[in-house]
Order: C-alpha cells, then sequence, then structure tokens
C-alpha cells in the first residue's frame, strides 16, 4: 500500500457525561480479563506480534488486558469493563509510552483522544472548539537544545487544550466522571514487590519473547551492537535465549564518515564488536548500498510531523532514504540507561557538586537552579526568562526523588527517553522492524525495587549479566567508568590501532577497500545533509511559521514572542540552535492553530468507542514482507512548503546605473514589499526603501571597489523584514 493510498488519523470518542478530567485515585484494580476494544501500534509479547490501527486492530493472539499490559513494543489501547448498568472503560499506553497518547476532554460529550496529533486537533476543531498556543511550552521547546532538555515537558503539547499521557499514567473514563489514575491500576509488574523475581520473569519474558521472533521467515534479524554497556545487554539476551546465531552484528562503519570525533568513537565501537563478534562466531550485518529516497523536502516533513508532531524534535530532510529490500528485525538496546543511571543525570548532578562545593550554600530549589543553568538567557526574551525558568523547574520537581539525580532520571524517563527511542514506525518507514529489548517492565520495576544508589552503581545491569552472559563481562566497554564497575579483573581491551575488524568486514561485503581511506556515506554529517536551497528554503519557511504563531498569540505577548523569534534565528545563523529541529518545534505549534482557523485543510476519521471488540490483523502479514501501516498518514497537513518564498537577489550596472533585481523565485511579489541596500566593500553607501517592486536603481557614478547588494522582504502588512539575503559581488575596477 503506497503512502498516497493510506487511510487518514483517526481520532477515537470515549463517551463519558463528566464535566470535568479530574486527578484522582482510581476505585480499584482492573481486571486481567478486561477486554481490548480498540488498540493502534505494535506490542510484543511473550508468545505474539502484533500491529493495528483504530478500528482494525490486530489482536489475535493478546485479546485482554492482561495479555497486554506489559509487552513491549509502541502502543495505545482502550479495555473495557461492562457492568450491570453501564460501560466503563480505561486508556493505557506501553509501560514506557513510547506510542504518543494525545487526547482532550470534552465536558457532556467524552474524551478525544488518538496516538496522531492532528486527528485531536481536527476533532476538535470539527466542534468550533478553540486551540490556542500554549505560550510557556513552546517558548520553554523552541530554545531548548540541550540534550536532556531537547523535550522538556512531558505531559504537554503546543495547544493547551491538547495533553499528553504520561509513562506512569491512564485515562478511567465512565459515564458520569472522566479521571486520569496511576497506571499501576493494571497490576502487572506494577505488583511485583522482590526484586530477584522482577529480573528472574524480565528474562524469562525476553528469552521467549526473542525466540518467538527468531522463527519468523522472510526477515533479516540484526542487533546493533557498539562498545557500550545497553548493546551488549542486549548481546547477552540474545545468547541466553539461543537465538544469538539467528541474528547477524551491525556496527558503523567509521571508513564511512568524515568527522574525526565521530570516526574515533565509532572506531573504538567497531573494534569491541569484532573481538565479541568473533568470539561468539556470528556474522557482520552489512547495510545495502542506500541512495536519498525521491521524496521532497516537504514529504519529509509531511511524514515526521505525521508520525512524531509534538513528541519528537529531530528531524533529517535526508531520512527518507529508499528502504531495505528485505524486510528487518533490529534488535535494539534503546532504554538500557534507565537501568542504570542516564549520563545527562549523572552530569549536571556532579556539576551541581562541584558548584557548591558537596553541598554547602546550596540553593533554595535544585530544580530552579538546574532550569537557569541550562536554559542559555542569551536565547530567551526578557519577557520570557522567569516563566521559562519556573516552567522547566516545575517540570523537574514533579517528583519526591531525593538526589538530584534521581530526580533528573525521573525526569529523562517521562521526557527524553520515550520520544528518543519511540523510532518503531519512523524505522518502519526503510522496511525496519524495531524491537527495543531492554524497554522492559520488569526490568523497569526491579530498578524500582532497590536503592537508586545501587541501580547507579550498576547492581541492576550486572546481575542480568551474570544470569544470562557472563562471558560477555570479559571485555572491557568503552566508557572506563562502566568497565570498572561491570567488567571482570582482567577484562580484555583493544588496541586504539587495531584494524583486525576490517578484513573479516570487507570480506562479508565482498568489496575490499583501503582501511586508511574515507569514503563519507551522504548525508551522514550535519554538513552534508543540505540540498541546494534547502536552507534557505527552511529558513524562509521558519520565519512565515514564526509570523504566524506571532499573528495566533495574545496580544499582550506578542512584541516578546517576537523579540524571542528573533533571538532563535540569530541562534540558528551562529551555529547554537539546530535549523531542522525548531522548523519542526514551530511545525508543532503553527499547524493546530491554521488547522483550527480554518486556514489549513486536513482529513481525519473519528470512531466512537463502544464494549465490542474491532476486527484484527497480523503484525507479519504483508504483501510486501513490510507492514501494511507504516504510519505515516496521507492526510496528515504542514503549512506548504513547496511555494515557500526564496529569494536570490542579482545585481549588474548598465547606463551609468546599478539594478538590483530581488524578485523571488516562487511569485509571491503581490503579498510582498522590498529594501536594499547597496554595499561597498561591506560598507553601506545608498538605500532603496520598501516598495512592492522588487527590481531597485540606484543611478549615478560608482567608485572603484567590490559592490553588493542586501536584500530585504516583508509582507505588505508587516513591518519588519521577514527575508534577508545578500546578492553575488560586482568588481568596479576604475571610475564610472
Amino acid at each position: 500500500m503506497s503512502s498516497s493510498e493510506l487511510a487518514p488519523p483517526v481520532a477515537l470518542l470515549v463517551p463519558s457525561n463528566a464535566t470535568a478530567l479530574t486527578r484522582q485515585p482510581a476505585r480499584r484494580e482492573w481486571p486481567a480479563q478486561s477486554p481490548i476494544v480498540e488498540f493502534s501500534g505494535v506490542t510484543y509479547g511473550a508468545q505474539h506480534a502484533n500491529n493495528g490501527r483504530f478500528g482494525d486492530n490486530n489482536l489475535d493472539s493478546a485479546t485482554n488486558l492482561g495479555e497486554i499490559r506489559d509487552s513491549l513494543g509502541e502502543w495505545v489501547s482502550v479495555v473495557a469493563q461492562n457492568n450491570e448498568e453501564s460501560d466503563e472503560f480505561l486508556v493505557l499506553a506501553d509501560r514506557f509510552a513510547y506510542k504518543a497518547t494525545y487526547y482532550s476532554h470534552v465536558p457532556g460529550e467524552g474524551l478525544l483522544l488518538s496516538d496522531s496529533f492532528d486527528a485531536v486537533s481536527q476533532a476538535l476543531t470539527s466542534r468550533a472548539r478553540r486551540l490556542d498556543l500554549d505560550l510557556e511550552n513552546y517558548v520553554t521547546t523552541i530554545i531548548s537544545n540541550v540534550p536532556t532538555f531537547r523535550n522538556p515537558i512531558s505531559s504537554s503539547t503546543m495547544v493547551t487544550q491538547i495533553s499528553l499521557l504520561e509513562p506512569d499514567e491512564a485515562i478511567e473514563i465512565t459515564p458520569n466522571t472522566a479521571r486520569i489514575v496511576d497506571r499501576s491500576v493494571v497490576g502487572g509488574t506494577h505488583d511485583i514487590q522482590d526484586y530477584t523475581h522482577a529480573i528472574q520473569k524480565g528474562i524469562e519474558f525476553a528469552q521467549q519473547l526473542l525466540q518467538h521472533v527468531s522463527t519468523q521467515e522472510g526477515l533479516e534479524k540484526r542487533l546493533t551492537l557498539s562498545g557500550g554497556v545497553d548493546s551488549r545487554l542486549a548481546l547477552a539476551l540474545l545468547y541466553a535465549a539461543g537465538v544469538h546465531h539467528d541474528f547477524q552484528i551491525f556496527t558503523e562503519d567509521p571508513r564511512t564518515w568524515s568527522n574525526n570525533k565521530t570516526i574515533d568513537i565509532i572506531k573504538r565501537d567497531i573494534q569491541i564488536s569484532n573481538a565479541i563478534r568473533e568470539a561468539m562466531g556470528m556474522q557482520w550485518w552489512i547495510p545495502p548500498a542506500s541512495q536519498p529516497g525521491p521524496s521532497s523536502l516537504a514529504h519529509s516533513l509531511a511524514s515526521h510531523q505525521a508520525i512524531s508532531s509534538n513528541l519528537y524534535y529531530q528531524f533529517e530532510s535526508n531520512a527518507s532514504a529508499e528502504p531495505y529490500p528485505s524486510a528487518t528485525l533490529t534488535v535494539r538496546g534503546g532504554g538500557g540507561e534507565l537501568l542504570r543511571s542516564t549520563r545527562g543525570g549523572s552530569n549536571m548532578s556532579r556539576h551541581f557538586r562541584k558548584v557548591f562545593n558537596g553541598g554547602e550554600s546550596q540553593p533554595s530549589s535544585v530544580c530552579h537552579w538546574i532550569a537557569s543553568t541550562y536554559i542559555d538567557t542569551g536565547k530567551v526574551s526578557a519577557g520570557f526568562t522567569d516563566f521559562a525558568v519556573r516552567y522547566l523547574a516545575n517540570s523537574i520537581g514533579e517528583t519526591d526523588a531525593p538526589s538530584l539525580e534521581q530526580r533528573l532520571n525521573e525526569y529523562y524517563f517521562r521526557t527524553r527517553n520515550r520520544a528518543h527511542f519511540s523510532i518503531y514506525h519512523r524505522e518502519l518507514l526503510k522496511n525496519d522492524h524495531t524491537l527495543q529489548i531492554l524497554s522492559n517492565p520488569f526490568f523497569l520495576r526491579a530498578g524500582q525495587l532497590i536503592s537508586f544508589q545501587e541501580k547507579a552503581n550498576g547492581k541492576l545491569v550486572k546481575d542480568i549479566f551474570n544470569l544470562t552472559a557472563p562471558h560477555l563481562l570479559d571485555y572491557a566497554f568503552e566508557d572506563d567508568t562502566w568497565t570498572q564497575r561491570l567488567a571482570s579483573p582482567g577484562a580484555q581491551k583493544v588496541s586504539k590501532t587495531d584494524n583486525s575488524w576490517i578484513y573479516s568486514y570487507d570480506h562479508q561485503v565482498k568489496v575490499k577497500t583501503d582501511p586508511i581511506t574515507n569514503v563519507h556515506r551522504s548525508g551522514r554529517d550535519s554538513n552534508q545533509i543540505l540540498r541546494n536551497n534547502e536552507t534557505q528554503l527552511l529558513i524562509n519557511y521558519l520565519k512565515e511559521g514564526f509570523v504566524e504563531i506571532e499573528n495566533f498569540s495574545d496580544p499582550r505577548a506578542a512584541a516578546h514572542l517576537r523579540n524571542q523569534h528573533d533571538l532563535v534565528l540569530h541562534s540558528i545563523m551562529r551555529g547554537r540552535n539546530d535549523l531542522h529541529n525548531t522548523t519542526v518545534k514551530m511545525l508543532s505549534a503553527v499547524t493546530p492553530l491554521l488547522l483550527n482557523r480554518g486556514l489549513l485543510e486536513g482529513s481525519y476519521d473519528e470512531l466512537r468507542v463502544s464494549s465490542s471488540a474491532s476486527p484484527s490483523r497480523s503484525l507479519w502479514r504483508s504483501e510486501s514482507q513490510c507492514l501494511v501501516n507504516t504510519g505515516v498518514k496521507a492526510s496528515a497537513p504542514i503549512p506548504s512548503i513547496l511555494d515557500t518564498f526564496i529569494m536570490q537577489p542579482t545585481i549588474c550596472y548598465k547606463n551609468n546605473c546599478v539594478i538590483v533585481d530581488c524578485r523571488p523565485i516562487h511569485s509571491r511579489e503581490a503579498e510582498m514589499h522590498f529594501a536594499v541596500y547597496l554595499m561597498r566593500d561591506d560598507e553601506r553607501v545608498s538605500e532603496s526603501w520598501y516598495k512592492p517592486s522588487p527590481v531597485h536603481s540606484f543611478p549615478g557614478s560608482l567608485e572603484p571597489g567590490t559592490y553588493s547588494a542586501i536584500a530585504f522582504a516583508r509582507y505588505a502588512t508587516q513591518d519588519r523584514p521577514l527575508f534577508q539575503e545578500r546578492s553575488h559581488s560586482l568588481k568596479i575596477t576604475t571610475s564610472h
């Protein structure tokens, strides 16, 4: 099925007469036999693997709450209880909330929810309900570029009327009530109270799951292996399941990169991977030759937003490469940091201790100090600084964890972890099925049953290694700290000059390459991603989106918002903020506002939830060895980028007159006014102010020098330039 044939996104209405959505304890634990009536996403259980979308689900082997509540994958479901008087429903997602669940309560009608942000936006719009910019969330997100705070808020979206379900939450709906409850109402791993039992159940679950998926035919099976802890722990589980020989090892080839720092890191990875691979008798998995896909920048943006709007703010325009010719199953170690301690949490808490000398003269609010330290005030408008710091500090502080490091780890669980590893549907575009084997609810529970310091020091991870594949600790890790904490005494280290991996790798690919030659893979480094005109296209697109957001904002905040956008653009120009990531942040905000005002068209389906189950479909069933539902909704709208304004001014000297033509490539002149600075040797010597015509003339004689023009364009109704571009140079050698 091609993307153009895919059905629109689906919104569910769970009916209720409740006048408000409240947060309070559930009345009881939900029975394990409660039937699943709606399901979307992919779920991996010990003996099943299912895929579905709302309205046509696949639940052949997992039909009730008990069979799905602790499944791996990325999914959201609605389960039901049919009492004598009425139906009651529970909305829950996978334990790590990798599958986004967007929701909005409509008083007196029920709960609207979807795994598509656009579907909920359109469902509210169809009810003539206004969508408003969540200014605090928008500003805090648009300025963030520190990885820990790339997704700064766990439950908010860019509009105030739509929320995100958090990993520890579920929503219970009855005919007269709607309440957010703790996810522990589903039982399962939440009820385990013994650390050893949780580990044993987690290993048993992983073994059964890996044995099940290894029997699936028509799939190339690979494990991503680096020199780190998490991917090796995933290998230990494959080994314990007795299926490691069914998988090949994929490690990046450092010769395909051009950044020297990156090369050093990846070379270390492949040296360690090769030593382990040889000892275990496994083969390399060689990626097929990849060519950029035919899709445009507009299609890439639409695909990204359809899957990741208001959740994942990392965008690569070249992500739509040709899919793998054969369907692939990839086992990864995503979520493994939660079994130890995150690098960001460790580094920030170490910095805090250093600044305050082990605890002396600590600030009254640790979270406020962290927020104010890691928010770059140079990128925040003066009118927004206080509330941005307060907003982020409140989000970090949504836990009573006793230590800063633990608090930051719990913050990571609610925010960056879910966004960074919610990759199943993005990878599916490459014909790759992803299994994050360490995102295991039993292991997560085990980590909660020991002290945080024990977990941070590696107890949980080491115990899993010792129960599955202790010989894998006979090799050093890429990080010396984790080698000291986990590895066996005298663990084997690899030399930095070891190139023994090259022969086996090249023999596998049957192509001999020069070991010292850098064969750069197109698109791997950020400076290679941009196509011709793409940078200018995205900057102009970003500026237009900023103007729309300013137009829809509260007039009292418009001036500060305009200044904020100027600061963000300045940071992008200086390389401090990423252009691509900022663009999808802007789109996540402006798209629902345009939809809501009738300035952008979209389509969606809406289903009313009832207690009767939906039809089903098998995960592996597909005409082309690739899942039918790739997650790219054909109707997911974005503001048009195809007609985005591009200006490339030209300068010439004719008949004793300098002529500057700043006519745009895409014709929108009726909307725009143009102005020009005439420059000689980088000094302004004349100017022509705003007028509708894109052609500006500067009559008169010229002194010798190098001339150029800086052209400006703005909407006729605006008072500041949206676009600014410089022309090529014109060299005048004698006076004219």
